[in-house]
């Protein structure tokens, strides 16, 4: 008689094994017995519980997922194989993580199963909490063009008393998508208990974000997860600067298998200094263990895109700027021309004053000016004429980085037809910005890499610029996935722009940690969970 698992599929809401190729103890799933043709077979309900606990339980159970069988996939779009794959990795699951590279269509790979379990009646009210430059110009848009039938909306800028006013208009929501505040205690705090508005599935985008187990979002979202079925987490930089970011993840989704941090530490990173750790030997196999279960797809392996290419231009600082520097660096306290000063009172703070000379923008001393930012300003000649020789060389829209705000608005000053991206704007007007250059309205985009380096697309362009560098590998990795992800078409460039031995040695900082993930991510590719297209 052939053993392998025998597949019913008249009704669509069955699965039939047969006697041979029963568990040792039948499940308590199993509806009822069938005696066909003298084979006695176990009938169990076609759900996405039986088929993980049957293809656990029995080797070679190769029946299809039931979303295959009969999900319609939902919106105007055809997902794309990886997608399909994620999507039957995710429906059903109660703890799971999406690692697939930026840009790999992580959205719809969470809606899509989200969809297909609401309709299954497994759960009634969704929760997404993401980035806030993603929560309208992604999450909602993708919901608006592919769920029609889903009621949502934003809970962002809402205050607690107008959510209490229209707590109806809110509980008839099938989704609530909100920024990664709403997790703080006191927010979680009404959001479950006074407002009543408890998710049965929270899709956490971005959730490396959550890396930190001392931060009052992190508890909050720890606190959250606990009295909710299903949690996913979507990132594809799990460990942006150590194989120790893992820890905070997995912990805020409570598969860290109960190792505690600090042992956690020790078996990922070894002490060489005393403030330097570096990986270990096998760490990636550590981390494999606490973020899973996971599925992963590399750009790679799933789309078919131009070269990207990595520049650094090497560019000097003008004489009052290095001036500057090295009284700073030397002195710790800079005296500006007009009277300002800037005073260094610790070494990370010294780091961060040198890069805001290099960058031609420095912050004074807050005292001095009624507690108010006022900033000295070092003209940086040779950096801006750079930028300018660039944006000439550039064919199309071009995107430029950089980490203070302060600098951002600086250079709108010299190109004023260039438009703003940074904290202080506003939700909506995000969003249109967004859309005005994706239809190549804006030729020279300026931000804060920190407020617009997740889940964006912006492939109009083919070129970023970092008039400075970043310290977060993940702030980086994400800013540069703005462009070179699914749609772009045109070759890419990445240009960084260093003045100063403080910004070099801060990119090379940012290879390493890019080189370590890297060695980590490789890890979880090939599993039982993961693969190419």
């Amino acid at each position: 008689m052939d053993q392998r698992p025998y597949f019913v599929n008249t009704t669509k809401d069955k699965i039939a094994v047969s006697e041979q190729r029963w568990p040792t103890q039948p499940s308590h799933m199993r509806e009822k017995v069938l005696l066909v043709e003298g084979v006695r077979y176990g009938v169990y309900p076609y759900s996405a519980e039986a088929w993980y606990m049957l293809g656990r339980m029995l080797p070679g159970f190769d029946v299809p997922h039931p979303l295959l069988a009969r999900y319609e996939w939902s919106g105007p779009y055809t997902p794309m194989m990886h997608q399909r794959r994620v999507a039957v990795f995710l429906a059903g699951r109660r703890r799971a993580y999406n690692l697939s590279d930026i840009g790999t269509g992580k959205t719809l790979g969470a809606l899509w199963p989200a969809d297909w379990m609401m309709k299954e009646k497994m759960i009634k009210r969704v929760l997404i909490l993401s980035p806030t430059s993603t929560v309208r110009s992604v999450w909602a848009s993708e919901i608006f063009t592919h769920f029609p039938h889903w009621r949502y909306d934003v809970m962002q800028g809402v205050s607690h008393a107008s959510v209490k006013k229209n707590l109806a208009h809110w509980k008839g929501m099938h989704c609530i998508i909100a920024n990664h505040e709403l997790a703080r205690a006191q927010n979680r705090v009404w959001f479950l208990n006074e407002w009543q508005l408890q998710p049965d599935l929270v899709i956490i985008d971005e959730g490396s974000m959550f890396r930190n187990p001392d931060t009052d979002k992190w508890r909050g979202l720890r606190g959250i997860l606990a009295e909710v079925p299903y949690a996913w987490i979507l990132t594809g930089t799990p460990t942006p600067n150590s194989p120790l970011d893992a820890w905070g993840v997995a912990a805020v989704m409570g598969t860290h298998n109960g190792v505690r941090r600090m042992a956690f530490r020790d078996k990922v990173e070894m002490r060489v200094s005393e403030y330097d750790w570096v990986p270990r030997k096998g760490a990636d196999q550590h981390v494999k263990a606490i973020l899973s279960p996971s599925i992963r797809f590399s750009k790679e392996d799933c789309l078919d895109l131009p070269p990207l290419t990595y520049e650094t231009r090497t560019v000097a600082m003008t004489k009052a700027q290095m001036d500057a520097y090295k009284e700073l660096e030397h002195t710790a306290v800079l005296e500006a021309q007009n009277g300002l000063t800037a005073t260094a009172v610790n070494e990370a703070v010294k780091a961060q004053k040198l890069l805001q000379i290099a960058c031609g923008v420095l912050y004074a001393d807050a005292e001095e000016v009624g507690g108010d930012k006022v900033e000295i300003e070092i003209e940086p000649t040779h950096k801006l004429a750079e930028l300018k020789a660039i944006a000439e060389e550039v064919d199309g829209p071009l995107i430029v980085f950089a980490p203070f705000t302060s600098v951002v608005k600086y250079l709108h000053k010299h190109f004023p037809n260039s438009r703003l991206f940074y904290g202080d704007i506003g939700v909506n007007e995000r969003a249109m910005i967004v859309k005005e250059f994706q239809e190549g309205k804006i030729k020279m985009l300026l931000a804060n890499p920190r407020t617009m380096s997740h889940g964006l697309t912006l492939t109009r362009s083919s070129c970023i610029v970092f008039y400075s560098p970043v310290y977060s590998n993940d702030v980086y990795t994400q800013a540069c996935g703005r462009i070179y992800r699914a749609g772009q078409q045109l070759p890419c460039s990445i240009i960084h722009l260093a003045s100063s031995e403080i910004e070099e040695y801060i990119y090379d900082k940012l290879k390493r940690r890019q080189k370590v993930q890297g060695t980590i991510l490789k890890a979880l590719i090939g599993t039982s969970h993961t693969s190419s297209c």
